[in-house]
């Protein structure tokens, strides 16, 4: 997969030379040049993951295994550590609240 500037140049990146560029030669946003298309079926696969499961394969549809840069087993330790400070495996984690009323007090 290659990435593009919004604003039109010609030049095509690869992963890393986008990460690394940051921005396109004529200073547009690098986005890909296609979106992968994903089947209900990933979908429904995709739906028990863990938040850092679930941006590794993610990545990985941006990402080809046979990148120079990283390879998809790095993209799993880079994400794992990326996300190991956090505290919680599911990274952000929901709680019920009450609902409150008026001046905070509860309904």
């Amino acid at each position: 997969m290659k990435f593009e500037s919004v604003l039109g140049s010609p030049t095509r990146y690869s992963f890393g030379d986008a990460v690394l560029a940051g921005w396109g030669d004529d200073g547009g946003m690098l986005v890909p040049e296609a979106v992968p298309r994903v089947s209900s079926a990933t979908l429904s696969s995709w739906a028990t993951l863990s938040y850092p499961q679930l941006l590794v394969e993610l990545l990985k549809l941006f990402i080809p295994a046979s990148d120079a840069d990283v390879t998809h087993a790095e993209l799993d330790d880079i994400v794992t550590s990326s996300f190991a400070r956090f505290g919680s495996s599911e990274v952000v984690e929901l709680e019920r609240v009450a609902a409150a009323g008026p001046g905070g007090s509860p309904l």
